[in-house]
């Protein structure tokens, strides 16, 4: 873990494993009224080379698949 504010943000180094490269992954969360906005941002993903999955648009495909699907799907059957 990088950084920790209870409620509001968490930030921690990701890898992927067997390969060189580091970046940071910070998912922040603000109130808009009656509801909460999550924030993702990665950065660091131009240290991952050598292989097309690591592409800034695979990343994006992961994160949104991850984000607007499975995170969804998990928050709803809770």
């Amino acid at each position: 873990m990088i950084d920790v504010d209870r409620e509001k943000r968490i930030a921690y180094e990701w890898g992927y494993g067997g390969y060189p490269g580091d970046s940071v992954v910070t998912w922040d969360l603000s109130e808009e009224g009656d509801v909460t906005k999550l924030t993702l941002t990665q950065t660091g993903q131009e240290t991952f080379q050598g292989h097309s999955v690591f592409s800034r648009e695979n990343g994006i495909a992961g994160w949104s698949y991850f984000l607007q699907e499975s995170l969804k799907a998990f928050l709803s059957a809770r």
